[in-house]
């Protein structure tokens, strides 16, 4: 879903083969041109979208897998591990990860008020949805202001704000609602063991991640 041309201007502009914190505000891009595994460790609350590849993700006994047309939001701390099959310099893995800023995404509900209504329960802490249209432009202009940082501290707040809108209006949003809600009285709560598909998590085996 995301153009070739897309790919290779961002490639130019980001570290290869290493978990790169950008100057975007909580923004995360892991960049691969081997195949690697991971395990144990803690997806922090984001919002995940592949670029480029495809990558596994396991959740207990669940298996999903992610390419460039559906995106992972964790509006809490998830367990979980995972692999990247295939990675090739020609053809690499790439990945973003941007944290959920909660005060920001009720700032835009408090200013909409239509934005509150179809509010979709759900115990779930962790969900694969797909990727619009509207949703993969704002992902493309924010990471394209990597070619202009003198861009970044004025437009890559309000890029990032239109990113929570298109979440609350796309086909997803009653959910997201939810989630976020859920994760707004739990963000600042000490951490309790999670339970993950039977697998019991402690808190003291928790490493933090992005991506």
């Amino acid at each position: 879903m995301f153009s070739t041309e897309m790919i290779e201007r961002l490639l130019k502009v980001i570290p290869h083969n290493e978990l790169y914190s950008s100057s975007i505000k909580g923004l995360f891009l892991r960049h691969s041109d081997q195949p690697f595994c991971y395990e144990g460790i803690i997806q922090e609350p984001s919002i995940c979208i592949v670029l480029s590849g495809e990558r596994e993700v396991q959740l207990g006994e669940q298996c999903y897998r992610f390419d460039n047309q559906h995106f992972m939001f964790c509006p809490v701390n998830v367990p979980m591990r995972g692999e990247i099959k295939y990675a090739v310099p020609q053809k690499p893995f790439l990945v973003m990860s941007m944290k959920i800023h909660i005060e920001c995404v009720s700032k835009i509900l408090l200013a909409n008020p239509n934005l509150a209504d179809d509010v979709q329960q759900g115990d779930e802490g962790f969900a694969q949805w797909h990727l619009d249209e509207s949703l993969k432009n704002a992902v493309e202009r924010l990471l394209l202001l990597h070619e202009n940082p003198k861009d970044i501290g004025f437009l890559a707040p309000l890029i990032q704000q239109e990113i929570y809108y298109r979440l609350l209006t796309g086909e997803q949003g009653g959910k997201f609602k939810a989630m976020v809600s859920n994760g707004s009285h739990t963000k600042k709560s000490p951490k309790p063991p999670i339970i993950c598909n039977n697998i019991l998590v402690k808190p003291s085996l928790w490493k933090p991640w992005q991506i």
